[in-house]
């Protein structure tokens, strides 16, 4: 059976389908710039910083969300824009 192995230090097509690919999105108006910077931003309520987060790509993004500690409370915070009345 063949299959990929999805690494972003693999070669061409899986390194592609890596959340550490640049691959960019938008959710609920925001901009996003790669899977593991959404990921990773979710974990911070501050609407500022989820937006610096979501702007970055890989083992950046990856560095970035390490230092909030989602797990005790196993939370992520919803983004939206400021003064959005939806959720």
């Amino acid at each position: 059976m063949d299959y990929i192995d999805i690494k972003s230090g693999n070669e061409w097509p899986s390194c592609a389908l890596s959340n550490f690919a640049s691959h960019s999105f938008q959710f609920r108006g925001l901009d996003v710039s790669s899977m593991e910077g959404f990921l990773q931003g979710l974990r911070f309520k501050d609407p500022d910083i989820q937006l610096h987060i979501f702007g970055l790509v890989g083992s950046v993004a990856k560095a970035a969300g390490k230092k909030r500690e989602w797990r005790m409370t196993q939370t992520f915070m919803v983004p939206r824009k400021r003064n959005s009345k939806t959720f």
